[in-house]
């Protein structure tokens, strides 16, 4: 968030500034992260001709008249802006607050404390972010060559076909989704710059962060500068905010901002996932991704996050496990419930293999079932726990009859284990009398004697051989 300063005198408003600066310091110590915010000078001629900021901060150096009437003239010209009044501390009364009601969001005394300075700022901050941000996805892959990638390409043409504006965050190493999308650039010195200088992020400074592919989608490219920079991008805690308010910036230009986590590890590719409205875990239908699923989300699960956890199911191999082969491996793991989790199949489709290197993306590649699939997996992602719920309701009815497995049951008072039947299956009682029960299926059948056989064979009463100890006693 931008913060203008108003004051009498070039020299008030760098103070102004200053005790600002200050107070986002003294409590950005004690509780950690804060909102990133830019605070500036500015005079009331240059308020009244560039674009509005964030939020007006009038310094107490007017006097009561001249600030009431900078404020009717920032209201006329910024309906909506909110103002910060900062008064002398023998002025601050009653009669005050009442007279600046109507104008201004708050008014504070010259020696108010910190504190109550960066929660007024800070909610305002929040405040805007909730009304016009976008919604922050996260794709994970359980391994890496699961497809992870190709989805996110699949999902940023997805958002077209549904009337979204997409930008994608790429945190593969060396640009790797930059470069299968064919962008001008793999890196961008730009960001490079505002990670080493700490610069505050503007709206501006991301857009030069940014690029277009040919192919339409947008990219927020890794920073240039080799292994050291993305270290400071991905694991720095000083660097941490700005990062964050660049997505933030993201997210208010673009309806959704897509991360694909490539599998990178640090404090930011974590908070995007404790941040994320909505986590997808793409697995392959190969037993080894399927095996890895079960813990990818129970660690998801885990994280203390709000964003519902979607799976999604890559078919990559024609004679792959199914969907009913998936699910039912994740019925076994006690600690994973897969009715619980939203889940989405991508058919199989040889065609959409072959989208790297082409120019294009995984949607515009593969067959229009995949096209489909793609379309209402992503659509699903922003449906609300109850249409999450009544969407998935009959999938979740079909899950538990292909699922009846180790199920308990009380009956009687006793706890019964239903399984499914064994194949072959066993006679029912239609074609024979009584079926045996598991006892005796178990249990060895009587020894036949030789003179019992056509042909001598040998006993099963006796041993093959004489053991040495039978061979002394006889």
């Amino acid at each position: 968030m931008r913060i203008a300063c108003l004051d009498q005198s070039a020299e008030d408003r760098l103070a102004l500034q200053k005790l600002l600066d200050d107070s986002f310091t003294n409590c950005r110590n004690a509780v950690g992260h804060l909102a990133t915010c830019e605070v500036f000078p500015m005079s009331k001629e240059q308020a009244l001709i560039n674009s509005a900021p964030g939020v007006f901060v009038i310094g107490p150096q007017f006097g009561l008249e001249q600030s009431y009437r900078v404020c009717r003239e920032l209201n006329a010209a910024y309906p909506g802006v909110p103002l910060i009044l900062f008064v002398e501390a023998e002025h601050y009364s009653l009669r005050t607050l009442r007279r600046f009601e109507s104008l201004t969001h708050d008014i504070f005394p010259s020696n108010e404390a910190a504190i109550r300075i960066v929660h007024t700022l800070s909610s305002i901050a929040s405040a805007e972010e909730n009304k016009t941000s976008g919604k922050l996805v996260v794709v994970k892959g359980v391994k890496g060559g699961v497809g992870t990638t190709s989805i996110v390409s699949g999902f940023a043409h997805a958002a077209e076909a549904i009337g979204k504006s997409l930008v994608v965050v790429d945190l593969s190493t060396d640009g790797v989704f930059s470069l299968y999308m064919g962008a001008q650039r793999w890196s961008s010195s730009d960001h490079a710059a505002v990670l080493i200088d700490r610069l505050i992020p503007d709206r501006l400074l991301v857009e030069r962060c940014i690029t277009t592919a040919p192919n339409g989608i947008t990219v927020l490219v890794p920073p240039s500068g080799g292994t050291e920079v993305r270290e400071l991008w991905l694991r720095d805690a000083q660097t941490f905010e700005i990062s964050l308010g660049i997505i933030d910036y993201l997210a208010k230009m673009f309806d959704v901002v897509l991360v694909d986590l490539a599998n990178a590890e640090g404090v930011y590719p974590y908070a995007l996932r404790c941040r994320a409205d909505a986590r997808v875990l793409v697995t392959s239908n190969d037993p080894a991704s399927v095996h890895l699923l079960a813990n990818a989300i129970r660690e998801e699960t885990e994280s203390p996050a709000d964003g519902q956890v979607h799976v999604l199911i890559n078919n990559l191999l024609e004679r792959g496990l199914s969907q009913e082969d998936v699910l039912d491996f994740l019925y076994y793991q006690q600690s994973v419930d897969p009715t619980e989790l939203p889940y989405e199949s991508i058919a199989f489709d040889p065609r959409g293999r072959n989208w790297i290197g082409s120019g294009n993306s995984f949607y515009t590649e593969s067959s229009r079932a995949v096209q489909k699939s793609l379309e209402e997996a992503f659509f699903g992602l922003f449906l609300s726990p109850e249409e999450i719920l009544t969407r998935y309701r009959q999938k979740t009815s079909l899950l538990n009859r292909i699922l009846p497995i180790r199920r308990v049951q009380k009956k009687q008072g006793k706890e019964v284990t239903a399984t499914r039947k064994a194949l072959p299956l066993l006679r029912s009682s239609e074609t024979s009398q009584s079926a045996p029960d598991s006892e005796e299926i178990l249990r060895p059948k009587t020894p036949i004697h030789a003179n019992q056989m056509a042909q001598p064979a040998p006993s099963t009463e006796e041993p093959m051989y004489e053991s040495p100890e039978r061979q002394v006693n006889t």
